[in-house]
């Protein structure tokens, strides 16, 4: 008997003192704002729920560490990428590339210099890393004789080599490659290679030739679809490939985050009218919320938001630059409202009769139904449920009750998703 206590203390007493080892789960919902655009939009980020933000550019420089202590006074989370200045890269620079690493770690890491610096402030660590952004395309700039794949594997080897030396808890995000559908969005084929660029599969798999899969925890993708909704451009088949990918070539399945993706409006430049991927706020509206309850419903561990605002031509942003709500924050806030963390109980329809409804966890252990349809047309659809009573509630918040009968409720679905609960 005293044996099996001793055992059972000793395991009790591993699992506690191993927990202080354990990162926690991320946060679905994110947004790409880096320091000093989070210090512009902290208000508005806040306002609409998000409590994880991506930040890039100067990670070590001043607008990155304001916006780091900025975001922890309002309880959100910083996940950096760190990448360097290098015009072009070269194998000679990555003693100073591992110094930043070090810095980095250091500095905001649980610890860090900078949160004893701010004591006045609860810290709020960084716990996730990415490393680079876009390395299969212009991002990562190799010299002469060498290619995106070989200098990417030295960067990530030799971050991840740093960060675990320092915090080995620190999850590294591994990747964060420009695409990741099966259908391209205009760019390099995923399985292609065209002047030096790579498509972004065939840039995982030659990272992984190298074995590079032991060098990352989490794998980034960035799966721009184009003018294309979710639905169409196999994102779905993408994830599962991935996840073969990683079993058979990096040393098992990883985790997958989407750490870049944005729809654009329209751009008029002067005289000049440039065309987005979305004709209109209501259609970002749409495939944005659309993105997000695919993915949660497929497994994606954080999916980062391009943008907080427009930056160039790129008019994805949740505010314009004057600070305006456009219609996809009222419904991305509206969705974070419903499904805090949309954790998928079940799959009623993935594209059948173009119908997509998942049932996801809402507050508490409330089931919540989220549907749509991709058709032109708007349907009627009936599921079965267990409540006598519900509520429904549209892509931007408006509630109604409705009844149910002999355990099933009637709902028309439109391409503006719908909550049922």
């Amino acid at each position: 008997m005293n044996k099996i206590l001793v055992s059972i203390v000793l395991i009790f007493g591993a699992c506690v003192f191993g927990m202080e080892k354990i990162v926690e789960k991320p946060g679905f919902y994110s947004l790409y704002a880096p320091g000093g655009e989070f210090l512009t939009f902290a208000n508005e980020v806040e306002k609409a729920g998000f409590k994880w933000v991506r930040f890039h550019g100067d990670i070590l420089g001043t607008a990155s560490e304001k916006g780091i202590i900025e975001a922890a006074k309002r309880g959100i989370t910083v996940v950096p990428v760190i990448r360097d200045t290098f015009k072009t890269y070269d194998s000679k620079n990555l003693p100073v590339w591992r110094e930043r690493v070090r810095e980095l770690v250091n500095r905001y890491c649980e610890g860090g210099s900078l949160w004893k610096e701010n004591p006045s402030v609860k810290p709020l660590p960084v716990k996730y890393i990415e490393i680079w952004n876009e390395p299969n395309i212009e991002f990562l700039k190799p010299p002469e004789g060498k290619k995106r794949d070989e200098c990417y594997i030295e960067l990530l080897k030799s971050a991840c080599e740093e960060i675990k030396k320092l915090k080995p808890e620190v999850q590294v995000i591994g990747m964060n490659t420009s695409g990741g559908t099966l259908k391209a969005d205009g760019g390099v084929p995923p399985n292609g290679e065209y002047k030096g660029l790579f498509g972004w599969l065939k840039f995982m798999k030659s990272v992984h030739k190298y074995e590079g899969g032991k060098y990352y925890d989490i794998a980034g993708i960035h799966p721009y679809i184009g003018k294309m909704p979710p639905e169409k451009a196999g994102y779905i088949k993408a994830l599962e490939v991935i996840r073969e990918e990683c079993k058979t070539n990096a040393g098992g399945e990883k985790p997958i985050w989407v750490t870049e993706v944005g729809y654009s409006l329209p751009v008029k430049l002067g005289e000049q009218s440039l065309e987005g991927q979305v004709k209109d706020e209501e259609e970002q509206a749409n495939w944005m919320t659309r993105f997000l309850a695919i993915s949660a419903a497929n497994g994606i561990g954080q999916f980062q938001i391009m943008y907080v605002s427009d930056i160039d031509n790129f008019k994805a942003g949740l505010f314009d630059r004057s600070k305006k709500w456009r219609k996809q924050a009222y419904a991305i806030k509206n969705m974070i409202e419903v499904l805090p963390e949309p954790v998928l109980i079940r799959k009623l329809s993935e594209g059948t009769d173009n119908i997509y409804a998942y049932v996801f966890k809402g507050t508490g252990a409330k089931e919540v139904i989220m549907s749509w349809t991709t058709g032109k047309e708007a349907i009627e659809k009936e599921f079965e449920v267990k409540e006598t009573a519900l509520t429904l509630v549209t892509r931007d918040g408006e509630k109604s009750s409705i009844k149910t009968d002999g355990g099933k409720v009637k709902v028309t679905l439109s391409q503006s998703p719908v909550y049922i609960y």
